[in-house]
């Protein structure tokens, strides 16, 4: 994926993987380092923010 693919991803709606538990969230940002991708996830009822590694967000649908 470009800069361009990751940040078309911000703004949209996904899934948080935590466990056996999925956390509606908004992704805040992205970001690439050593080799991996972070989202900055908000959740949609709630407070605060946090990143996480791309592998524990799924995607909900397709923006547009």
């Amino acid at each position: 994926m470009t800069i361009k693919d990751y940040a078309a991803k911000i703004g949209q709606t996904a899934f948080w993987l935590i466990h056996d538990t999925k956390i509606t969230v908004t992704i805040m940002d992205a970001r690439q380092s050593y080799g991996r991708v972070d989202y900055l996830v908000e959740p949609v009822s709630g407070k605060n923010a946090e990143w996480v590694s791309e592998k524990s967000i799924e995607f909900t649908l397709p923006r547009g």
